[in-house]
C-alpha cells in the first residue's frame, strides 16, 4: 500500500488493527489512534519491510485509569525491517496512556524522535525487550511533559539501542517524571544528554545494562546506579569518551569498560565499588569517587591513596 495509513475509527470505544506477517508495507504517514475518540488500535509488525514514514501514536484507552494491556494497543514491532522518517510516540495532542514496543527486528528512524505526554496523570512510554532500534535525527530523543503529573518512559531491557542522544524535559516547563532505564545496549551518540527545566529525571542504569558511546557525549543529568556498567566505546571497540558532569547515586558499584575515557565531573555518592576493566577514569576538579576500594585489572586500591592522581590508566 502507499500514501497515509491511519488506524481509527470515529465511533467512540472503535478500534482499528493491522498485521504484517512478511509483505512490504509503504507509507508517507502512519498514525495510531489519531483521534480522541478512538483508542486500543493496533499497528503489529511480525516481519516484512515496513516503510512507515512519519509515525504517530496517540492514546490506547478512553480514561485515566491504567495502560491497556501490553501488546494490546499502539505501536508493536516482533520482527522485520521498520523504517521511520520521524516518530512520536505521544503526539502533540494525544490524551492518555500510549506505548511503543520493540521485541524483536530492525528499526531504524532518520527524523526527530519524541516520547511526549500531554494529559495530566497519564503515561506514554517507549519500550524495547530485543532488536535493534537506530534513532540517528539530529535532534536526539526528545522527552517532553507539560503538566506536573505527566510521566514519561524510555525503558530498554533487551536489543541494543542507538540515539543520537537524549534531551529530557522541556525548557517552558519545571515541573512532571522523565523515567529512562537501562538493563541492555544503550550508545549514546554526539548529543549526549541534557536536561531542560524538569521536577524529576530518573536515569536508572540497571543489572545487565550499558551505557556506551557512538560517539564523545556528556551527560548532564544525575543517574542511579544499580548495576551495569560504561562503556568508553563504540559496538566495534573504537575509543570514545563520556564525561559525567553530574552525580552518580544507588546501590550499585561504578563498572568502567572501554579503551576511552570516563570523566566524573561531580560528587559521587554511589555506595558501591569502582571498577575499572579498561581504559581510563579521571576526575575533573570537582568530580569524586565511592570511598570504597577501586579495583583495577585485578588489583585493589584505596580510593584514598588514588585520588590525587586524577586519573587511573590502564
Amino acid at each position: 500500500m502507499s500514501g497515509s495509513l491511519l488506524l481509527a475509527n470515529n465511533a467512540a470505544g472503535s478500534t482499528g488493527f493491522l498485521t504484517n506477517n512478511g509483505g512490504a508495507l509503504s507509507a508517507s504517514a502512519t498514525s495510531i489512534n489519531p483521534n480522541n475518540v478512538s483508542f486500543s488500535s493496533l499497528l503489529l509488525i511480525n516481519g516484512g519491510t515496513n516503510d512507515l514514514g512519519n509515525v504517530s501514536i496517540f492514546r490506547s484507552v478512553a480514561g485515566s485509569s491504567a495502560f491497556s494491556a501490553l501488546g494490546s494497543e499502539g505501536l508493536l514491532i516482533s520482527n522485520g525491517i521498520v523504517r521511520m522518517t520521524s516518530l512520536n510516540v505521544g503526539n502533540a495532542t494525544a490524551s492518555s496512556f500510549l506505548t511503543m514496543l520493540v521485541a524483536s527486528g530492525a528499526v531504524t528512524n532518520t527524523g526527530d524522535m519524541v516520547v511526549r505526554q500531554f494529559s495530566g496523570s497519564r503515561t506514554s512510554r517507549f519500550l524495547q525487550t530485543g532488536g535493534t532500534f537506530v534513532s540517528s535525527g539530529a535532534n536526539g530523543v526528545h522527552m517532553a511533559i507539560t503538566n506536573a503529573t505527566q510521566i514519561t518512559i524510555y525503558s530498554v531491557t533487551g536489543g541494543t539501542n542507538l540515539p543520537t542522544g537524549f534531551i529530557f524535559g522541556d525548557i517552558t516547563n519545571n515541573s512532571g517524571t522523565v523515567n529512562l532505564t537501562n538493563a541492555a545496549k544503550i550508545y549514546v551518540g554526539g548529543l549526549g544528554m541534557t536536561s531542560g527545566v524538569i521536577a524529576t529525571v530518573n536515569i536508572a542504569l540497571n543489572s545487565g545494562g550499558t551505557f556506551g558511546a557512538q560517539a564523545d557525549w556528556l551527560g548532564q543529568t544525575p543517574m542511579i546506579l544499580a548495576g551495569g556498567s560504561f562503556d568508553a566505546a563504540d559496538l566495534g571497540g573504537t575509543a570514545h569518551n563520556i564525561t559525567l558532569s553530574a552525580g552518580l547515586r544507588g546501590a550499585g558499584a561504578l563498572n568502567k569498560n572501554g579503551a576511552g575515557t570516563l570523566t566524573l565531573g561531580a560528587t559521587n555518592t554511589y555506595s558501591g565499588g569502582t571498577i575499572i576493566n579498561k581504559g581510563t577514569l579521571a576526575l575533573s576538579a570537582n568530580g569524586t569517587i565511592s570511598k570504597q576500594h577501586t579495583h583495577y585489572h585485578g588489583q585493589r586500591y584505596d580510593v584514598r591513596c588514588i585520588r590525587g592522581h586524577r586519573r587511573i590508566r590502564s
